[in-house]
């Protein structure tokens, strides 16, 4: 069934009472031969990546896990330090002070930063049998299990990430002559 909107124009049609996007030529209803002409929604690419990414880091197993919160800490310590850069530019005071600034530069800094997406999960990836390497190296050379070993690399990463982290706080601070607080 199509429904028309308020201008006349056909916006969806009812399958088990869920309003889909026109198909076909001028949304009459005409199936498509090419599946990706009937899909409308970006949210089910983000879901479909996303899901498959999901899938790709746990066949890459602890180590992978490892390697994505690595990335994923590091990321955020940079993005955190340019957008504190940026804010203090931009009021001449500390982002503590100007916390609503500092949140939207932040949010625009993570989404401009959306595209290196494809680089983060091919370094993911490519560190992934690297760090297997290393927590067996670590297990072997104390005598501990792999787990316990995988334990010490988390704390060394978030060790690292935080070091990372405020780094580049004290460094945003010292490029826009402001000072921490």
């Amino acid at each position: 069934m199509i429904r028309m909107t308020q201008i006349g124009h056909p916006v969806a049609r009812e399958v088990k009472g869920m309003a889909v996007p026109p198909s076909g030529p001028c949304g009459l209803g005409m199936q498509s031969p090419f599946p990706w002409t009937r899909l409308r929604s970006s949210r089910y690419f983000a879901r479909r990546s996303k899901a498959k990414g999901r899938e790709r880091l746990v066949s890459l197993g602890a180590a992978g896990l490892m390697s994505y919160w690595l990335m994923k800490l590091l990321k955020h310590s940079i993005i955190n330090g340019i957008a504190w850069y940026l804010t203090a530019m931009r009021t001449g005071v500390p982002p503590p002070r100007r916390w609503k600034t500092f949140l939207a530069t932040y949010a625009a800094v993570y989404v401009a930063s959306t595209p290196l997406q494809p680089f983060k999960w091919a370094t993911i990836a490519a560190m992934a049998p690297g760090m297997d390497r290393l927590m067996t190296k670590i297990a072997s050379r104390f005598k501990w299990s792999k787990q316990r070993a995988g334990g010490l690399l988390l704390l060394v990463i978030c060790l690292v990430a935080g070091s990372v982290w405020t780094l580049g706080v004290l460094l945003a601070c010292s490029f826009a002559q402001i000072p921490l607080w």
